[in-house]
């Protein structure tokens, strides 16, 4: 049966050369009507004739760092700006590759990221990526800090939204989600403040908005944000209360 159907299909065309086609007629007599209507009946509606309102074109969502006064944040150990700002690179690649990785493969790891620091016009010195390494490996394996590393907690998370009324973007260093608590932490490279040193403000203000861009996506869950340095593991909570301050001066 399947090869008279086959046979059906296969046409011969005019260099024979066999090609396959299936046809179908139709299987019952239609008859045609010819249907008498208006192309429209009574007035032409008015949005045929008005023009569409201009849209205004929306603005950039802000990050943390558009918003207040700048002040003077921590200063990195590293000798210059751009060492600094390669060390801070390299610490968060590395945060973000190795607990995806099991302890034992670490080292091979942060040695194939080292050696891709370690080149250019500004390499970073073997020294100085030993040291990142080390506190890196230090912060993932300290207990108080493991649920942030585990497999079920997120990375790099982007969010935005609205507070107060002004559009802001934002991306999360770690963040955890359980049912009823979210713990974000963000991770700082430079020097830790000393005991008495109050918290830079532009790094409170950046705690708050995450804050904020979370409570609107889940009011019912308590949140948490906490800074980490990573060169002493020492750390600063930002309370509800601070980033609720923080939050009236916006907008």
């Amino acid at each position: 049966l399947a090869s008279d159907i086959i046979a059906d299909l296969l046409q011969t065309q005019a260099n024979d050369e066999q090609v396959m086609r299936y046809q179908t007629g139709q299987r019952e007599d239609v008859e045609a009507q010819k249907i008498e209507a208006p192309l429209h009946s009574g007035a032409i509606p008015s949005w045929y004739t008005t023009p569409p309102q201009v849209e205004p074109t929306p603005l950039r969502p802000l990050t943390p760092s558009d918003l207040g006064d700048s002040d003077i944040v921590m200063t990195f150990s590293a000798s210059n700006r751009i060492q600094a700002r390669l060390t801070g690179t390299f610490a968060h690649q590395l945060l973000e590759i190795l607990p995806r990785l099991s302890p034992e493969h670490w080292d091979a790891a942060s040695a194939r990221l080292s050696a891709s620091y370690q080149t250019g016009r500004q390499p970073l010195s073997p020294e100085n990526c030993q040291k990142t390494i080390a506190d890196v490996k230090a912060l993932i394996a300290a207990p108080r800090w493991q649920a942030l590393f585990a497999t079920d907690a997120l990375c790099e998370a982007p969010v935005v939204g609205t507070v107060r009324g002004l559009s802001v973007s934002a991306q999360i260093d770690r963040m955890l989600i359980t049912d009823s608590h979210i713990i974000i932490a963000d991770f700082k490279t430079g020097r830790p403040p000393h005991h008495n040193e109050a918290t830079p403000t532009a790094y409170c203000r950046q705690m708050a908005l995450y804050g904020a861009l979370l409570a609107e996506i889940y009011p019912d869950k308590e949140i948490s944000c906490w800074l980490i340095w990573t060169q002493d593991l020492s750390e600063r909570q930002v309370t509800a209360k601070q980033r609720a301050d923080i939050i009236l001066t916006l907008g």
